[in-house]
This record gives structure tokens, sequence and C-alpha cells, in this order.
């Protein structure tokens, strides 16, 4: 009977013994706040998180702003599959996000010299309108030759467009 009392007095040691305490993470943070969070990256480095974890894998989706920008880009052989590999990416990008899902804002910039993708654009910027995006940043790096030589405010990489709704 002792030797019971003993037992159980060791296996009270053991109870009485501090928890483990685990380190706060990301995934312990509201998904509100990661989407914030989220909506300061590129577009491709917020689809680049879904790696971190589960909660994370389809986070991206629900993203509240977009910002597809070809310069940072990764690289491929040649322009043409540069801009092939950007348009597929915004293209399943706009795809797989929920058909609901709020949009504050879209932010494009784009090799815009080259008509094969018009349709493209066209539709993108058809997508941002039709989510009732607060902001739509569009920037198309255009020919030279398209630029007003009376426009002292020209910018040689592109030109720049900026759309906000009018408020009251």
């Amino acid at each position: 009977m002792e030797e019971e009392e003993e037992e159980e007095e060791e296996g009270e040691e053991v109870d009485q013994t501090e928890p483990t305490t685990r380190h706060p993470s990301l995934d312990d943070f509201p998904v509100d706040l990661l989407l914030y969070i989220l909506s300061f990256l590129p577009t491709i480095d917020a689809v680049k998180t879904s790696s971190v974890s589960r909660k994370w894998r389809n986070l991206w989706s629900s993203v509240p702003s977009l910002s597809f920008d070809y310069s940072i880009f990764p690289p491929a052989d040649t322009p043409f599959l540069i801009s092939l590999s950007f348009a597929d990416f915004v293209d399943r990008t706009l795809l797989l996000r929920p058909p609901l899902s709020s949009l504050l804002k879209f932010r494009l910039q784009f090799d815009f010299s080259d008509d094969f993708y018009s349709c493209h654009v066209n539709s993108w910027v058809r997508y941002a309108v039709d989510h009732l995006a607060l902001e739509l940043d569009l920037d198309f790096f255009i020919d030279r030759i398209y630029h007003d030589d009376d426009d002292d405010n020209d910018n040689d990489n592109g030109q720049e467009v900026k759309w906000k709704p009018y408020q009251s």
C-alpha cells in the first residue's frame, strides 16, 4: 500500500510540472489582419505565402488589394514568354478568387506594347470595375512614340493612369 501511495505521489509530481509554453505565430492572428498584411505585397508574393501553413493555403485569394507588376515577374527566355506567363498568372489569379470577394485596389503594371494582350488587359480592367474596386491604378509601359511631345510631365518608362471614384 505504501508503494502505491509513493507511485501516486510521483505521478502527482509529474502532473505539477509547468506546461510547455507555445510561442505565438502568424497563424494566431485573425484572418482579417493577415489579409490586411498581405494586401501590401505584390500579388505574386502574396500567392507564394500559400506554402506557409494550411491556414495560409487559400488566404491569398481573398486579399482585397491586387497588385500585378510586370517588372518583378520572373524572367523567361524571351520577352514574349514573360508577357505570356504574366498574362496567364493574372488570368488564373482572377479566376481563383472567390466570386463575391471585395476588391479595394487593383494595380496593374504591364508592357502593353503588343496588341496581342489587349483582350487580356480589357478583361482585367473589367474585372476590377465589376468588383467595384475603389482604386484602379494602371501603368502601361507604352513606347515613346505614343507620348505627347508637348507634355512636360511624361515619363520615358510609360504612361500612368489613376482612377478613384468620386466621393462626396
